[in-house]
């Protein structure tokens, strides 16, 4: 029996996930960074959609504050090569309409972003997601086109924001920099050119910025 959904208490927030109390019994759940920047210790009626992993040796809960983000991660650690770290790790750092970009323009690059993924993965996963990008929700496409509609404005503020912060880079160090470029090129940036940007212009306080410990900070077999 699959647990797909649930609702509960949210007793302990940890550094990968959360502990629910649901009905007196606790559940553990690993969360991607973006969902888990939503919770907070002692919150009442969390409500997380679930995804069951079952393995011969374990059973892993994954939890998701939205339906979308689940999909993706189920459509993620059903490709060749990709396990729920790895999985965890582009929820945590790309959101759901930059993967889809990235997919639809074979942006390599962008997913080198994410920590633990390197070319040769990269490529890897491109190659894959293209046949299922439909598959990934949360974009909207142009009428009777394939390509994604641009995403511009604050949206795409935020997810340099979150990549930045999950490569160890601080807030108030962040924000004049993109505050910068947003006065220079104005709401038309999109993530590519404004990530670019920033790490250029991060460049000379990067010694200071030392990057989080995650479960995917390196490759190795037992990721996939």
């Amino acid at each position: 029996m699959m647990i797909e959904w649930i609702k509960g208490c949210c007793i302990k927030v940890t550094s990968t996930g959360v502990i629910m109390d649901v009905n007196g019994i606790g559940y553990g759940l690993e969360m991607p960074l973006t969902s888990l920047c939503e919770l907070n210790e002692s919150q009442d009626q969390v409500e997380l959609w679930v995804h069951t992993y079952v393995r011969e040796d374990a059973i892993r809960l994954f939890g998701f504050t939205s339906v979308d983000q689940k999909s993706v991660f189920s459509t993620l650690i059903g490709l060749n090569g990709v396990g729920p770290k790895v999985a965890l790790a582009i929820l945590s750092t790309l959101s759901i309409d930059t993967i889809r970009h990235a997919v639809l323009d074979q942006r390599i690059d962008v997913f080198e972003m994410v920590p633990g993924i390197g070319k040769r993965s990269a490529e890897k996963i491109l190659v894959e997601l293209k046949s299922k990008v439909k598959k990934l929700q949360g974009a909207s496409f142009s009428a009777g086109s394939d390509q994604l509609t641009a995403v511009h404005g604050s949206e795409v503020v935020d997810d340099v924001r979150s990549a930045l912060e999950n490569f160890g880079f601080k807030s108030k160090i962040i924000t004049p920099i993109l505050q910068s470029i947003l006065e220079t090129d104005g709401n038309s940036v999109d993530f590519q050119s404004m990530m670019r940007q920033a790490l250029v212009r991060l460049g000379p306080v990067s010694s200071e910025a030392k990057p989080p410990a995650t479960p995917a900070d390196s490759v190795d077999s037992s990721l996939f």
